[in-house]
């Protein structure tokens, strides 16, 4: 099965984190997760049905503790408070890309909802945004992956300042096994 993984590019060994494909979180638990800011806090559902890796992969960096103390590297007033980068300048990235989402039910840039920052379709990785107004965002609808929403501490979103930290925890969910396989690959470089 490990001579799998490697041979299908299902682990990126160039990577230091693996493929978001692996890391699928069962439903029984409905995961939560919430954005931790100087305002307060803000808690997240996620669109697990229209957006499965997104989530998976957005999930599993904040549990690796990925989203630990990043800031905001962009907010425009009224239009959205973007972060995830692990420079804090809004180029860096966690050493993949995943692929767009768009086709689900809830790909609409409304106020709260949570959306994968990229440069261009299908090279998102760990940068999202937090969307201010559906009015100013709408013509990112279908073109950036809608993941989630602010479910909870709505009103923080218009308080974020350019540079400011969060961190980012995420409640439910468990991990299948073949998880365990790759985690030991990626600490131990064997199979």
């Amino acid at each position: 099965m490990a001579d799998d993984i490697v041979e299908k590019g299902l682990w990126d060994h160039y990577s230091e984190l693996p493929n978001p494909a692996w890391y699928e979180y069962k439903n029984n638990m409905k995961m939560k997760g919430k954005i931790i800011t100087q305002h307060g806090t803000m808690v997240l559902e996620f669109f697990e049905k229209d957006a499965p890796n997104t989530v998976n992969n957005f999930v599993k960096l904040a549990k690796m503790g990925f989203y630990e103390n990043h800031k905001f590297h962009r907010v425009i007033p009224g239009f959205v408070a973007q972060g995830g980068c692990p420079l804090g300048t809004g180029i860096g990235g966690p050493g993949y890309e995943i692929l767009c989402e768009t086709t689900g039910e809830n790909q609409y840039h409304d106020k709260g909802v949570l959306s994968m920052a990229h440069a261009g379709t299908n090279t998102g990785g760990s940068q999202f945004f937090l969307v201010h107004e559906r009015t100013t965002t709408q013509h990112l609808d279908r073109k950036h992956t809608c993941f989630g929403r602010v479910i909870e501490g709505l009103e923080m979103i218009n308080k974020i300042k350019q540079g400011e930290t969060f961190n980012i925890e995420i409640e439910g969910g468990e991990q299948h096994p073949e998880d365990i396989l790759v985690e030991t690959i990626m600490k131990t470089g064997t199979f």
